[in-house]
């Protein structure tokens, strides 16, 4: 290979490191060429392990359909580390048939280009080669069949199932999804997110909420990439912040009728009724429907804001909660 790169560029210094070479030669070899003692530097996969050449800018990795997704990614990361814009080629051989993995490898690592993409090529990486045994010693699994997502969730239920055996529990507690229907739309505009593939990626983490805290950790990643929130996101951000309000008060629907909000209750035990009773007999914006014992109807200002909404739902459910 390095006689076929002297025909190529015959005025070129050519530089060659490996594995089998001893640690002082190694070493003098980069120190070599980090210093402009040469132009190129003709290496096997070791280069992946952290070394760091700033003037490095282009690199040239063969028969990248044999490497695997974390090699692709610190190999690729060998250039571009100081701030000259940097190229990475990826060949393999033209006549030979890829199989499917290698092209989702190599269509991984061409998408994911972007400052901090490490953490979303790991996470395909997850789903190319499968998850494997978390409780056991295999290395591979079926993840890919069913999803990340939904990987997560069967394990989570089996482990519940399990305590539930071990422990003698009748019933698992299942979580409630939220529904909701209230007069608002939240959205991520055009103006402020336009690349489809990172706006997905938004809704993503938007969607997995699952603490007050992370709404907070988001809108400030949002500001910090994006810049300031529009109105419409914070929409958005609004209606997840009931929704986590609502699921951890096991309420399952949120539904605004005219001037009504209808709150449906999975379990009658989360709400006390004494203090129910006595909120409705103080305040007759709140009454409770007769025929379904697990809804309370509000009455709302069809002008309120969405944020005065749901501070108004915070506000009722914290004095009626069980």
């Amino acid at each position: 290979m390095k006689k076929y790169i002297q025909q190529i560029l015959p005025k070129s210094r050519i530089v060659v490191a490996h594995g089998r070479m001893e640690e002082e030669e190694l070493e003098d070899i980069i120190h070599n060429f980090t210093n402009y003692n040469y132009d190129i530097l003709l290496t096997t996969t070791i280069i992946e392990s952290g070394i760091d050449i700033p003037r490095a800018n282009t690199i040239f990795i063969d028969r990248a359909d044999k490497l695997g997704l974390a090699q692709l990614y610190q190999l690729r990361g060998r250039v571009g580390r100081s701030n000259v814009k940097a190229y990475a080629y990826l060949f393999y051989e033209p006549n030979s048939a890829l199989t499917e993995d290698a092209m989702k490898r190599l269509r991984v690592i061409s998408e994911y280009t972007e400052l901090g993409s490490g953490f979303k090529i790991a996470m395909k990486d997850l789903e190319i080669r499968g998850a494997g045994n978390l409780l056991g010693p295999e290395q591979s699994g079926d993840i890919l069949a069913v999803g990340f997502q939904l990987y997560c969730k069967l394990l989570n239920e089996s482990i519940k199932e399990i305590n539930r055996k071990e422990n003698n529990i009748l019933e698992i507690e299942e979580d409630n999804e939220v529904y909701l229907e209230l007069h608002y739309s939240g959205f991520i505009p055009d103006s402020y997110i336009s690349d489809p593939k990172q706006k997905i990626e938004i809704y993503k983490k938007i969607s997995s909420i699952l603490y007050d805290e992370e709404v907070t950790e988001l809108k400030s990643m949002l500001i910090d990439r994006f810049g300031k929130i529009p109105k419409e996101v914070e929409t958005l951000f609004c209606l997840m912040e009931i929704r986590i309000f609502c699921k951890n008060m096991k309420i399952t629907d949120v539904i605004e009728k005219s001037q009504n909000i209808e709150l449906k209750f999975n379990d009658s035990k989360s709400i006390d009724f004494s203090k129910l009773m006595i909120l409705i007999n103080k305040d007759k914006n709140i009454f409770l429907m007769g025929k379904s014992p697990n809804s309370i109807f509000l009455k709302i200002d069809e002008e309120m804001k969405l944020e005065d909404k749901l501070q108004y739902l915070k506000n009722v459910l914290m004095k009626i909660k069980s």
